[in-house]
């Protein structure tokens, strides 16, 4: 009996709460907010990706950054003027 009484306030009080709410306003629970996702989809995409552990063919996170060290390094060098010569003085 006490809960059909709890159920029936519950109602009354949810529903007179509706009634005098202006119409654009969104119910909820009162204090609770949820933040929306503002990334791109092709943002949301590369953050699953990097979440997840790498598939065949992909290169570990060690190595990749081991090969932009090495791609980096190279530029550190001169360019030969011809083809023919070598940059690193052989």
């Amino acid at each position: 009996m006490k809960f059909k009484a709890c159920l029936l306030a519950t109602m009354a009080l949810v529903a007179s709460n509706a009634l005098a709410t202006e119409p654009d306003t969104e119910l909820g629970l009162s204090g609770v907010h949820f933040e929306l996702d503002k990334r791109t989809n092709v943002r949301k995409v590369f953050d699953k990706q990097a979440e997840q552990a790498p598939v065949d063919g992909e290169l570990s996170m060690a190595l990749y950054a081991k090969t932009q060290k090495r791609l980096a390094e190279s530029f550190d060098q001169p360019m030969p003027d011809r083809i023919g010569e070598s940059s690193s003085g052989d």
